[in-house]
């Protein structure tokens, strides 16, 4: 062994170059959907078992998105989720119940748009919102009586609350759906 080479580990391992941004294109799509049935198999088997069910993974999730919205898909060491053709930087928080979630976010979160999934499992079909909201416009909703998120953000929380909620409040439609069955959005 000679001190000044690489250990034997990094030898035999093939670098990976690192990929900032990825073109989510039919292709991906379709893995993503594929993927998507085989968690909502797991999903069943599991609540089979016990009352709970598991998340849907955001690989599969942000990848439908990015897909539908024409966005790019942030990986590597870029922040966020996702970035659109104008460089703003996107979060994308999702739910496979459609009729309740109760979103959690980093205390120190930041985002140009707030982007929505919200899955109807008995459909395989996902409504998409862009709900309005940038860093400091989500900042000041309510996350209980007493706080609002940067309230817990400057604490160190992690604020949770339902994003549908703010959905039906705001009245805000989708601004596309996916039919993950057919493939297609509208």
């Amino acid at each position: 062994y000679n001190q000044n080479s690489q250990t034997l580990k990094e030898q035999m391992s093939p670098r990976k170059e690192t990929v900032n941004y990825v073109v989510i294109d039919d292709a991906r799509f379709v893995e993503a959907c594929r993927l998507y049935f085989l968690w909502k198999d797991l999903n069943n088997a599991i609540k089979t078992q016990t009352s709970r069910g598991i998340n849907i993974p955001d690989v599969i999730t942000e990848q439908m998105v990015c897909w539908a919205l024409d966005l790019r898909w942030n990986r590597g060491s870029v922040g966020g989720d996702a970035t659109d053709n104008a460089g703003s930087l996107i979060e994308i928080k999702a739910t496979s119940n459609y009729n309740r979630d109760l979103s959690s976010f980093s205390p120190n979160t930041h985002f140009d748009r707030l982007i929505f999934f919200r899955l109807n499992q008995s459909a395989n079909t996902a409504d998409i919102y862009d709900l309005g909201l940038n860093g400091n416009s989500f900042q000041a909703l309510r996350v209980n009586n007493t706080q609002t998120v940067a309230a817990q953000q400057r604490l160190g929380r992690r604020p949770r609350l339902s994003l549908i909620d703010y959905i039906n409040a705001q009245q805000i439609a989708p601004i596309c759906q996916i039919d993950i069955v057919a493939r297609t959005k509208r």
